[in-house]
């Protein structure tokens, strides 16, 4: 007798403790105290027209792994409880889409799946899926996604990142919308049925886009100078940018002629040299005939745009204009001496005459006779060894290579060479 109620003041004080330890492990926070719990199944599951699959939160849920048919997409973030499934369902079909939550603790403790079914085949045509997505209209502020037209469609949505967005019109502003600038997006559009005689399109194939306000704004530009000795735009820009230029569209237009529209040069090609390893200098040449064929004598403006290489870059406005003048060398005066059998010339310089290359020859009957060696700077030549007879004593002017890079009044000039002078001459 002693010993059963030894034993059974044992077991009054050992079963309150056994029951709270039990009790204790069955209530699970989720938070690492006691023994996890399997999550419970997600409800209210939802797909509108736009694709965009709902659902209600579970609680405790690290994030979800949806199922479309057999194709498995994880991690999906606990919220907002949302995502466009636009780029996984492309096909007119039925769909079973399953969810499942999932517990940081392990997969023994996710949910059990929970499904729907989706019917994508449409009731009436579909509506040609939108083409050509590209961002254009780029400012420093803005940038606009713009698409070809559908016919027959009454409007548009747009995917961007999970957010879809309605529009009337084939382009979208995504300033308007609060689209961060810049950013990388995955961008998709579809066309818009009636519902009476076509259904909405497929949405278009998802492609991640990079939206900026700008490639290359004029600012960002090292230095942008025409070097008009060896006819070459010289633009230096930060090498992070150079890399997705493609081209430059050069534009020229004269000064005294604003209202006219620009003339249009694309130059898809140029040379690439290395200053240091932040910038990049582009070594654009221009057409030879690049103040017109021929070259027309005035001032002209000079503008760039550059011209992404990179789908995921939009290009530049274009830069401030730079201006340049086109002149010819001023026709010289020649005079013939007969006492001293002397040709002379002489001409309205614009610059010092020491860089301007003279082209001195004489003709007999047509037929070139001499060309003489002058000396620097020498404006006369005096005929020694030449037959008697009638000549024709002609000179041109040419601007040597630094007389083309001269500035005048601070103006890059491009020097043409001047117009033949001709005099008749008698050797005796």
């Amino acid at each position: 007798m002693k010993k059963f109620l030894t034993n059974l003041v044992v077991l009054a004080l050992v079963a309150p403790i056994a029951f709270f330890m039990v009790g204790c492990a069955g209530d699970d926070d989720e938070e690492g105290h006691g023994t996890p719990q399997q999550l419970s199944t997600p409800t209210g599951l939802s797909i509108n027209s736009n694709l965009t699959f709902t659902w209600n939160a579970v609680t405790n849920a690290a994030s979800f792994d949806i199922k479309i048919n057999e194709s498995m997409y994880t991690n999906v973030p606990a919220t907002p409880r949302s995502k466009n499934l636009s780029a996984l369902i492309t096909t007119d079909e039925i769909y079973t889409i399953g969810i499942r939550a999932v517990s940081q603790h392990g997969t023994n403790y996710n949910s059990s799946w929970a499904e729907l079914t989706h019917d994508n085949t449409p009731s009436l045509p579909r509506l040609f899926t939108p083409t050509n997505i590209r961002f254009t209209t780029v400012t420093t502020t803005n940038t606009v996604l713009e698409w070809n037209a559908v016919p027959g469609s009454i409007g548009y949505a747009v995917s961007i990142d999970n957010r879809i967005i309605a529009t009337a019109t084939t382009s979208l502003s995504l300033s308007e919308h609060d689209i961060e600038l810049p950013g990388s997006y995955m961008i998709s559009v579809r066309a818009l049925g009636n519902n009476t005689s076509h259904s909405d399109s497929q949405f278009s194939t998802e492609v991640q886009m990079y939206a900026q306000a700008q490639l290359l704004t004029v600012c960002e530009y090292t230095a942008f100078r025409i070097n008009l000795m060896e006819r070459q735009l010289l633009i230096d820009v930060p090498t992070i940018v150079a890399v997705n230029i493609q081209s430059f569209d050069i534009y020229i237009k004269r000064v005294s002629n604003e209202t006219t529209a620009w003339t249009h040069n694309l130059l898809q090609t140029f040379g690439r040299t290395i200053l240091s390893g932040e910038v990049r200098r582009f070594e654009v040449t221009l057409p030879t005939a690049f103040g017109g064929n021929p070259p027309v004598a005035g001032e002209f403006n000079i503008v760039v745009r550059t011209i992404s290489g990179n789908p995921m870059f939009a290009d530049s406005d274009l830069s401030t204009p730079i201006k340049y003048n086109i002149a010819y060398l001023p026709t010289p005066a020649l005079s013939w001496n007969a006492a001293t059998q002397t040709v002379s010339w002489t001409f309205d310089a614009p610059i010092d005459p020491f860089f301007i290359v003279r082209n001195f020859q004489l003709f007999q009957g047509g037929v070139h006779s001499i060309t003489p060696t002058l000396t620097l700077g020498a404006s006369s030549w005096t005929v020694t060894g030449m037959p008697p007879g009638n000549y024709s004593a002609r000179i041109q002017l040419h601007p040597s290579n630094w007389l083309r890079a001269w500035s005048v009044d601070g103006v890059a000039t491009y020097f043409l060479s001047s117009s033949i002078a001709e005099i008749q001459i008698t050797i005796t």
